[in-house]
């Protein structure tokens, strides 16, 4: 598992975070949930990259926290397993 997040939009009231995951196995039903909304709804990863010749598949989910917001917790619910970020 790899994670990275980057601050995609910044305004005075929001930030978008592009929250990218890399896990060895394809999948449809792969959602990232945080402290953003008290961990209430989820938001849904689209695969971004990657192959089964590769082994390796890229998805990207974006969310949006207050600007006042100076980290987030989150997890990833990938096939209704909830599943923490092992690289922190």
């Amino acid at each position: 598992m790899n994670v990275d997040c980057e601050i995609l939009e910044r305004d005075e009231e929001f930030i978008d975070i592009g929250i990218l995951l890399t896990i060895g196995k394809s999948t449809e039903n792969i959602e990232v949930r945080g402290s953003w909304n008290e961990w209430s709804n989820g938001t849904k990863m689209n695969h971004f990259e990657g192959s089964h010749e590769s082994g390796q598949f890229t998805y990207l989910g974006i969310v949006k926290v207050s600007a006042e917001v100076r980290s987030i917790e989150y997890k990833f619910v990938i096939d209704g397993v909830w599943t923490a970020d092992e690289t922190k």
